[in-house]
């Protein structure tokens, strides 16, 4: 299943994107105004945020949190419809039915989730551009999770920003006058607040050009890794559970 989500999904998200990529190397502002174009790279970006090895794992833990929560209406009905001579519990049934029932789960939930036509809208809404870094300015690093997300989508002060060559830093903002906001800083500083960010998000590896970087990577590598998006999603969904039974504890069990 992974590999046919990868071959019938995932390939044709990174193509789209190639093409949008080249606009946005070759004249960034257009992109504003083509809305296929912006619409593959939004495609592409929640695709970063939630196809890590991470978000797929937290997707098989909210099936867990689910069942766990959900267990004893769902051993009830299955108690009910058993076939007759059927010795196996529901634990026993799915384990020697459908022992990976959990990350196929997982997997097939995962390209509706990726095309979330609420997110994508609120990344085609966002302005968006390239900078072009100067000749003096230190190369931009990339990484395994190389994309940054301040605060929440759709917010006033939300903006993303995601190295695409080592001379050039793709950033969505709310507005042109938070683009102008963003270019008035020091290229040097930016740059270097960026490259920082990237190493300290990554989970096992960052990329250069060269090894000039080396010892800053060693210096900042993982340091402050931020939770996935599904293992955000996984801690919220725990959060309203929790509040829901604090405020109402004889409730019925049942999905967030």
């Amino acid at each position: 299943m992974a590999q046919r989500i990868e071959d019938d999904f995932m390939s044709s998200v990174d193509n789209h994107a190639a093409e949008a990529l080249k606009l946005l190397e070759t004249d960034a502002p257009k992109i504003n105004g083509d809305q296929k174009h912006k619409s593959a790279w939004s495609l592409f970006l929640l695709s970063l945020l939630m196809r890590t090895p991470e978000d797929v794992a937290a997707l098989v833990g909210i099936w867990d949190d689910d069942w766990e929560r959900d267990l004893p209406v769902l051993r009830e009905q299955y108690e009910k419809k058993k076939k007759p001579g059927e010795t196996r519990s529901l634990e026993e049934f799915i384990a020697q039915e459908d022992p990976d029932v959990k990350a196929k789960w997982a997997m097939s939930e995962l390209p509706d989730l990726i095309d979330h036509q609420g997110i994508g809208q609120l990344l085609n809404n966002m302005h968006w551009f390239v900078i072009t870094t100067k000749a003096d300015v230190p190369r931009l690093l990339t990484s395994d999770r190389p994309l940054f997300v301040s605060g929440k989508l759709g917010a006033p002060d939300c903006y993303l920003t995601l190295p695409i060559a080592p001379d050039r830093l793709f950033v969505a903002v709310p507005s042109q006058d938070a683009e102008a906001a963003f270019r008035a800083q020091p290229q040097q500083e930016l740059i270097e607040a960026t490259n920082v960010r990237t190493a300290e998000h990554a989970v096992k590896y960052v990329y250069g050009n060269d090894n000039a970087m080396l010892k800053f990577v060693d210096k900042y590598i993982s340091s402050a890794r931020q939770p996935s998006y599904f293992e955000n999603v996984r801690k919220l969904r725990k959060e309203r559970h929790a509040s829901r039974t604090a405020d109402n504890p004889k409730s019925p069990t049942g999905s967030l």
